[in-house]
């Protein structure tokens, strides 16, 4: 992106912390099919930004919610499909950054 570009985002926004997260709520991979729905939707109707960050997603799923946004918005073709914006963020985890890892 440019600098001089101008950047217009969705008014309201999707939080996709529970797209991988089983522990908290309770996530399982034969949902993938509902979710792909809810994004298509939320596309749809104008949301169109999409939260999400590496820690969203527990055990083996880590950052599964960033692998299914990037498989929907691949596989979206309708309305607004130029204006998705999906916002992502690293957690600073202590356990991150040691020595020897």
């Amino acid at each position: 992106m440019q600098t001089n570009q101008q950047l217009t985002l969705a008014k309201m926004g999707c939080g996709t912390w529970a797209w991988g997260n089983r522990l908290l709520w309770g996530y399982n991979e034969t949902m993938d099919q509902e979710l792909q729905k809810v994004f298509n939707l939320c596309v749809a109707n104008g949301v169109t930004l999409f939260d999400t960050g590496d820690s969203c997603g527990t055990g083996r799923l880590n950052g599964r919610s960033e692998m299914l946004l990037g498989q929907f918005f691949l596989a979206y073709t309708g309305t607004n499909q130029n204006n998705i914006c999906i916002a992502t963020q690293l957690a600073a985890n202590p356990w991150r950054g040691r020595v020897n890892q």
